[in-house]
């Protein structure tokens, strides 16, 4: 039965009113105005429920939009209903290739082509699927004759943009971008996509840039906002970046990657507790969200909470199994816990996900250095510092470790080197100062000089903020007190015995060349030797202060 509405007298029927919305809807979406076709196709489809191309169409305007499901199932709908339909085999094709089922983005591809052979955004479909599929050469060939069919359309630039991005040709795709915004200059992917490759290449200035003009262009693009909040979050503007990100989940209440990012931003200003409801909200949103699991478990490091740190890790890990980064977090929790076996066997993991992993191997020369196994912490140091010879980290550790095998020399060498690196690194000084005291006292040459060399790293830690170097100088100077002190008192003995030798008829021979009869004992005196005497409790103090290092620098 034809439903009939009777405008200006006319009789229309209701397929008539539709295909009207749907031209309107078709403008909208070549205006990139792809909310507003949306609304357009939704009101062309119930005015008549089988109208195959406003599913497809519909289907096409969601992908924008990121919304891969709803356009899969209306691009299934528009094909049940006329199989035929080239442009419903597009937006399937490209719906596949969002969900990553790019052999099926790829058989979709080729139906379209079939169809509609001068199709160039099929072309431009088919070598994005070659591409992820490994056919770089077939598929470059599709993206050149996509913008052969079409060379005055931003699209097919779009697109092949987009191929290269996803290869990590950021420069290359930067160019197609620039190309398809020479063409159509309002077009607001054009811009988010390119503000995305600049984010790639650290460009974050560039990239908000062009964040802000896809913004101005599509005030509701939740995306654009995320992304800019992002970069934001890059030049630690995180006040700016939650911002962005509220902006973000405003406009998109499920938007499980923006309450994750909030939820980093937070972090980054210690407000843990706030930073673990946002990730517990992602969470919720997509139980499946990994990196969500993980960022958690990291606050809950802060926190203290390594036990439920663990867990989130564990979640991670399970979701996906080759999450380097995961397993060297949970390791660097166990630690803490004092569970130096099983944090060895995570950051072992780590190293076998990614054997250039850095911090990977520092951290595991900390958990051997645990263990007490120093040689083994000193080759996983060495390690660390060949694949960054700029890690001030790794040279800290691992002079600690060559202070604990009596190395002082090696282990103030790489003091140095942790300081050269990074000057404003306290627990280098404080290091270095205790390494100094070990190799003077060591050598019974803790002289004034040396002293005041020593004590120089304390004092600069403390200007760095280091707290505990106070309380070190203070010991220090309460240790010479002692000696000056001890140096006194053996001087008294000594003059006493002298007095008393010579009361008791000791004479010395009048003869120049000869010997007075009392001799210097053969090992140092008391005095010469109190630093010496005070040996183990100044190992005590160095044990209790660079295992204090170590903490604080994991």
């Amino acid at each position: 039965m034809v439903i009939t509405l009777l405008l200006a007298g006319n009789v229309v029927s209701a397929a008539d009113l539709a295909s009207s919305v749907y031209r309107s809807g078709l403008a909208k979406l070549k205006a990139h105005n792809y909310r507003g076709s949306i609304v357009d196709f939704t009101r062309a489809i119930k005015l008549n429920p089988k109208f195959a191309s406003a599913f497809s169409q519909r289907g096409y305007a969601n992908l924008y939009l990121a919304n891969k499901e709803s356009a899969l199932e209306d691009a299934n709908t528009a094909l049940a209903l006329n199989p035929k339909l080239a442009d419903a085999y597009l937006t399937r094709s490209w719906a596949k290739i969002q969900l990553h089922d790019y052999s099926g983005g790829l058989n979709d591809a080729n139906q379209a082509i079939n169809l509609d052979p001068k199709c160039s955004d099929a072309y431009s479909s088919r070598g994005y699927a070659k591409l992820s599929l490994g056919d770089q050469t077939g598929g470059f060939a599709d993206h050149k004759r996509a913008i052969e069919l079409e060379p005055k359309l931003a699209e097919p630039y779009l697109n092949r943009g987009d191929t290269k991005y996803k290869l990590k040709d950021y420069q290359g795709a930067i160019a197609d971008y620039n190309r398809a915004i020479e063409l159509d200059p309002k077009y607001a992917m054009a811009y988010y996509n390119r503000g995305s490759a600049k984010y790639k290449l650290k460009d974050y200035q560039g990239a908000i840039a062009d964040f802000n003009r896809a913004i101005e262009l599509d005030p509701k693009y939740a995306i654009a906002y995320g992304s800019r909040g992002g970069a934001k979050d890059e030049l630690k503007d995180y006040q700016g970046a939650i911002a962005d990100y509220n902006r973000a989940i405003e406009l998109d209440p499920k938007f499980a990657i923006a309450y994750n990012n909030r939820g980093s931003a937070k972090y980054e200003l210690k407000d843990y507790q706030a930073a673990i409801a946002d990730y517990n909200r992602a969470i919720e949103l997509d139980p499946k969200f990994a990196i969500a699991y993980y960022s958690r478990g990291f606050a809950k490091d802060e926190l203290k909470d390594y036990q439920g740190a663990i867990a989130d890790y564990n979640k991670a890990i399970e979701l996906d199994p080759k999450f380097a980064i995961a397993y060297y977090n949970r390791g660097s929790a166990k630690y803490e816990l004092k569970d130096y076996q099983a944090a060895i066997a995570d950051y072992n993991r780590a190293i076998e996900l990614d054997p250039k992993y850095a911090m990977a191997y520092n951290r595991r020369g900390v958990a051997k250095y645990g263990l007490k196994d120093y040689q083994a912490a000193i080759a996983d140091y060495n390690r660390a510092i060949e694949l960054d010879p700029k890690y001030a980290m790794a040279y800290q550790n691992r002079g600690t470790s060559k202070f604990y095998i009596g190395d002082y020399q090696g282990a103030i060498v790489d003091y140095n080197k942790a300081i050269e690196l990074n000057p404003k690194f306290a627990e280098p000084y404080v290091s270095r100062g205790i390494a100094k005291k070990a190799f003077y006292e060591s050598k019974y040459n803790f002289s004034d000089t040396n002293r005041a060399s020593a004590m120089s790293d304390l004092y600069q830690a403390k200007l760095l903020g280091y707290s505990d170097a106070q309380n070190i100088i203070d010991e220090w100077n309460r240790d010479v007190q002692r000696a000056v002190a001890a140096k006194r008192e053996a001087e008294a003995e000594k003059q006493e015995s002298y007095s008393r030798s010579y009361s008791s008829g000791y004479r010395s021979n009048t003869s120049s060349s000869s010997s007075p009869s009392y001799q210097p004992a053969s090992q140092p005196s008391r005095s010469q030797s109190m630093d010496w005497s005070g040996y183990n409790k100044s190992m005590n103090q160095i044990n209790s202060t660079l295992n204090d290092v170590i903490r604080r620098t994991k």
